[in-house]
């Protein structure tokens, strides 16, 4: 498990960064917060991503792994003075809704069939034949 933070400024090119601390918080059921986890983040140097920007985007970027963290439960990663991730879960299941979404949109993107439920809620009949 890890999380990544970069910060690119336009045509300021990207924020320095240095390895520094960062937290795995913990979400209880009413939103608070709760250290679970600390760590120094480490600097990668990459080839940056493929991209017509100049100067190249994302060749610094911090990596904050917390790999050998498996309690499951609903977390956030701190980064401060950057901020807060959106919430993220650690589970056996973590990817389940995900892939579900993305099969869901291949469903929906099928040409030259009905669309039905059980499958979906947006349904519609043959469009045309191939």
């Amino acid at each position: 498990k890890r999380a990544y933070a970069g910060l690119f400024l336009g045509s300021g090119g990207e924020l320095p960064l240095e390895p520094q601390a960062f937290q795995l918080l913990r979400l209880d059921a009413d939103g608070r917060r709760s250290v679970a986890y600390e760590g120094t983040g480490s600097l990668a140097i990459s080839a940056g991503w493929p991209s017509r920007f100049d100067p190249q985007i994302y060749q610094r970027v911090l990596v904050l792994d917390f790999s050998e963290y498996r309690l499951p439960g609903q977390y956030v990663v701190s980064l401060p003075p950057f901020g807060v991730s959106m919430p993220i879960e650690i589970s056996a299941h973590a990817f389940r809704r995900p892939l579900a979404v993305v099969a869901l949109g291949f469903y929906h993107t099928r040409c030259g069939m009905p669309l039905e439920q059980p499958y979906t809620s947006f349904t519609h009949g043959r469009e045309h034949e191939l």
